[in-house]
């Protein structure tokens, strides 16, 4: 029993050190099963024939990484001394969608790190567009991680995509060509207008009378006039001059009221009343859905007071 003992130790060492040359054994030893794939072999009472070789269990697969851990490679150059005028480039911002979660990246943030990435060309650019991107164009859902500025201008058409990582904070990985800027939407002006607005000082009082899309009274979270909205929105995609007038109450209950107007060319002039102080900015429009249609969005200057 001993020497069979022993036997079986070497045939069991013999296979394991060098499957290529298993150990013969000896007359007359009657072959054992093979062991179950992916066990361990066993002893039987005799060594096998011949060695079975232990198939290796592959280790379980590796979860993709998430956009928010994903670290963006080679990041563009930028140059942080270019900074976009609010007054002389139109933003067109793009929401993320409320259902999918929150955006890691924010219009402003976007616009601005693409517009760096321009070098000689950020001196004519006359739009910028943001909005969110996956890997591939026209992913679905979007990533709120990954997100693209376009921008256009004389000789100019480049579209900037963008990555927020943890590890890296926003960074632009890749520049290419934009295409076409968007059509512009079939518009037909409205009649001139110029709503007079209670205790306004003389610089909004005085300013020139454009078509006007609506004199919208509306609460925080509407009603809103969404054809008058849709107007004015119209009217900025098509380069036309429009305003649009809303009066509404601010979060602290107060008088609020705001008066948008577009020049036929760079940004959105802002009037803002609110609690009976004025103020004025230079600012971008954001698409805002079906409700509200627009709002204020990307990067402003302030003009007044």
């Amino acid at each position: 029993m001993r020497t069979g003992a022993l036997v079986l130790s070497l045939g069991i060492l013999a296979a394991t050190c060098a499957p290529s040359l298993p150990s013969a054994p000896p007359p007359g030893t009657p072959a054992a099963s093979p062991s179950p794939a992916g066990s361990a072999p066993t002893a039987s009472a005799a060594p096998s024939a011949t060695a079975t070789a232990v198939p290796t269990v592959p280790p379980p697969p590796t979860a993709p990484p998430s956009a928010e851990s994903e670290a963006p490679t080679s990041p563009l150059p930028t140059d942080p001394g270019l900074r976009l005028d609010p007054a002389t480039v139109l933003q067109v911002c793009s929401r993320y969608p409320a259902d999918d979660g929150e955006a890691r990246i924010e219009c402003e943030d976007g616009i601005r790190l693409g517009f760096q990435t321009l070098a000689a060309d950020a001196a004519r650019v006359s739009r910028a567009d943001f909005g969110f991107s996956c890997e591939g164009d026209g992913c679905q859902p979007p990533s709120p991680s990954r997100a693209y500025a376009s921008f256009w201008g004389p000789g100019v058409a480049r579209r900037v995509t963008l990555a927020f990582s943890e590890a890296d904070g926003l960074v632009a990985v890749a520049s290419s060509a934009a295409g076409s800027q968007p059509a512009a939407p079939a518009f037909t002006p409205p009649a001139v207008s110029r709503p007079i607005v209670a205790g306004e000082p003389a610089w909004v009082a005085n300013r020139t009378a454009y078509p006007l899309c609506g004199d919208e009274t509306a609460g925080m979270a509407g009603p809103f006039d969404t054809a008058a909205r849709q107007c004015f929105l119209d009217g900025v995609l098509a380069g036309q001059r429009v305003e649009f007038v809303s009066r509404s109450q601010g979060t602290e209950g107060g008088a609020f009221i705001e008066i948008d107007r577009y020049d036929r060319s760079g940004g959105i002039t802002a009037y803002i009343m609110s609690d009976g102080a004025w103020s004025a900015y230079r600012t971008g429009i954001t698409l805002a859905g079906v409700d509200l249609v627009f709002s204020r969005g990307g990067g402003s200057a302030q003009l007044h007071p």
